[in-house]
């Protein structure tokens, strides 16, 4: 049985946390909150919700919270629980993706691939069954794959690639060409450097930071430089009053959301290589036993006819 808390502070902190993680002041926030539910709510409300110091404990009515959960795209389990999944779909996507849960948002937040995104984890096997359904041609080859102990295999690494096309296409859609090629180059090097039980995103942060020094960086040039529209507007919304931060605070904000996006990409990219090489393999396996099992059986059926005729 899941155990549940009404933990006032915590249900406080993690308010104002969802808020952060939109990039939001406060008043920005009532504005895109009326904008999208149509929910009038006072910064001065939204500022007592947030307060631990709030001697009254004042927390959103549960109706209200419903609409905090349905604007965030959170679960109401996240309010009430000790853990840190802000939402279980998300979550799954993550580890279908095997990505972090920023990567995720990050893609859901790109306009061109939120929705395709979305749209893909949700119906992709219902698809490939009406394809399949819709040509009785295709039944003997798919008896035998889905007879193969390589079926489940090839179908995750098959179902994986088509996802990094994915996100492939939307770090194109952050990062300019040149800075991605520049990222790609770094991630050679370190990927060549470290041993396989160092290949961490903590390390390769590390590394960035050696290549893209803190002497003499200039947030605002290094943004309009290297990030596409898509890019800049992740960067920031990344906290409140981004500009304002101190030179050294926007270069670790910076540095950061870099690391996170490109190791996630360039790592997939090196198990890519592995993958493409091993379906080639499995599908090269799975077609010679489909094969053999079909001219087996045409044999059979001739034998039978031959001696039925003598």
């Amino acid at each position: 049985m899941t155990d549940y808390v009404y933990d006032v502070d915590d249900i406080k902190g993690k308010l104002k946390e969802l808020r952060k993680g939109k990039g939001l002041t406060q008043q920005r926030f009532v504005d895109d909150f009326k904008k999208e539910t149509g929910i009038i709510v006072a910064r001065e409300t939204v500022a007592t919700w947030e307060n631990l110091n709030d001697k009254k404990r004042t927390l959103p009515s549960l109706a209200m919270l419903v609409d905090l959960c349905n604007y965030y795209k959170c679960d109401m389990s996240y309010f009430f629980l000790r853990k840190g999944v802000i939402s279980e779909e998300t979550d799954k996507i993550a580890n279908l993706l095997n990505t972090s849960e920023r990567t995720v948002e990050t893609l859901r937040d790109c306009s061109s691939y939120g929705a395709f995104l979305d749209k893909f984890i949700k119906n992709i096997s219902k698809e490939s069954v009406e394809a399949i359904n819709n040509n009785e041609n295709y039944w003997f080859l798919i008896n035998d794959f889905l007879a193969s102990n390589s079926f489940e295999e090839l179908a995750n690494r098959t179902q994986q690639l088509v996802v990094n096309n994915v996100i492939d296409g939307a770090v194109k859609t952050i990062f300019t060409n040149k800075f991605l090629k520049n990222l790609k180059k770094y991630f050679d090097e370190f990927y060549f450097l470290e041993f396989p039980t160092e290949m961490t995103k903590t390390n390769f942060t590390k590394f960035l930071c050696k290549k893209i020094p803190f002497e003499n960086f200039n947030s605002k040039e290094f943004i309009e430089s290297n990030f596409l529209e898509e890019g800049k507007n992740c960067i920031y919304n990344l906290c409140e009053d981004f500009s304002t931060l101190p030179q050294n605070e926007q270069y670790a904000l910076i540095i950061d959301f870099i690391s996170d996006i490109a190791y996630d990409f360039f790592e997939k990219e090196k198990r890519i290589e592995v993958s493409v090489g091993r379906l080639r393999d499995i599908m090269y396996s799975m077609l010679m036993e489909t094969i053999k099992n079909q001219s087996n059986k045409i044999k059979k059926d001739l034998k039978q006819n031959a001696k039925g005729n003598k």
